[in-house]
Formats: C-alpha cells, sequence, structure tokens
C-alpha cells in the first residue's frame, strides 16, 4: 500500500532504453505469470497465443524466445508472494526481473528495496509530468506531495484522479 507498483512503473519508464521490452506478469498466482509470459511470448512469435499448453508455451518465452533479443527483457514480477514461483519462472539470462512484494524476506540474490517518501523536487517532476495539466503549478504539487507525506501510492492515486478530471 505504500506505491511499490507505482515505484516499478517510474523505475521502467526512466530506464525503458536499456530494455528490448519492459513486461509486468501479474505475480500473484502462477498462472498470472503463466499468462503474461504467453502474451509476451506471442509479441514476438504469435503462434505461441494458439498454443493450447500455456505452461508449455510460457517455458519457450523464457527458454528461447527472449534469448534472441539484442537488449534484455525487463520482467516485472508484480505482487509476488510466493518466491518459488519467482525461481521457477524467471529466466535465467535474457531478462532483468523487478519484484514488487509485501514481504521483505525473500532470500537468496534478491536485493530488498524498502520504500521511502519521495524527494521533494522528483516529486513535484512526477506529479507535473503525470498530471499533464497546466493550470497545476510547481508550488501546487509542492503543496499536493507534502499534504500527502511524500508517498509512491498516494501520489500516484493523485495523479491519475487529477488527470482524469477537468480543471
Amino acid at each position: 500500500g505504500v506505491g511499490k507498483s507505482a515505484l516499478a512503473r517510474e523505475y521502467a519508464r526512466r530506464n525503458r532504453e536499456r530494455y528490448a521490452a519492459v513486461w509486468w506478469l501479474n505475480a500473484e498466482t502462477e498462472a498470472g505469470i503463466v499468462d503474461g509470459l504467453v502474451r509476451l511470448g506471442s509479441e514476438f512469435v504469435p503462434a505461441l497465443a494458439k498454443v493450447e499448453d500455456r505452461r508449455s508455451a510460457a517455458e519457450q518465452v523464457t527458454a528461447n524466445v527472449l534469448g534472441g533479443l539484442t537488449k534484455p527483457v525487463l520482467l516485472v514480477f508484480d505482487n509476488l508472494d510466493d518466491e518459488r514461483l519467482l525461481r521457477a519462472w524467471a529466466p535465467r539470462d535474457s531478462a532483468q526481473v523487478l519484484v514488487t512484494s509485501r514481504h521483505a524476506a525473500l532470500g537468496g540474490d534478491i536485493v530488498p528495496v524498502r520504500l521511502q517518501a519521495w524527494p521533494p523536487q522528483e516529486t513535484v517532476e512526477y506529479l507535473r509530468r503525470e498530471i499533464g495539466r497546466a493550470d497545476v503549478s510547481d508550488a501546487d504539487a509542492l503543496l499536493l506531495a507534502e499534504t500527502l507525506g511524500f508517498l509512491p501510492l498516494a501520489l500516484a492515486h493523485a495523479a491519475a484522479y487529477l488527470k482524469s478530471t477537468v480543471n
């Protein structure tokens, strides 16, 4: 609830040139991961979308499809609860993996990043870009950010709301 996915989106946006693709996987369940991998693979090999054995198609994606790209793919395992799913489905060589999770005690080579409030200037830049309205000044964005405690999730929700409302 502090903005893990919003922070992951911002990382992906800022670093998109480093990757051949950025792909979100609903990592709450294995079915969500498999479905996401098949959808990703079908972007490169359309026939994968028609494979009946979805698990086999997802395995083809992690073993073969992603390896043919000139840059790595960023796979975001969003809302991961079971670390075993990450171990089972994260490609070994052809991708970089970013995990969002409520659990801080993921083991192995996973490097946890605890979320903190965003710095004021970055927050203002984020809000101005996301809101995209001329009637919201830097001062307005800063006041909003201060009111929301500079918390990423609250800022993402406020930006989405302000973007969708007419001034």
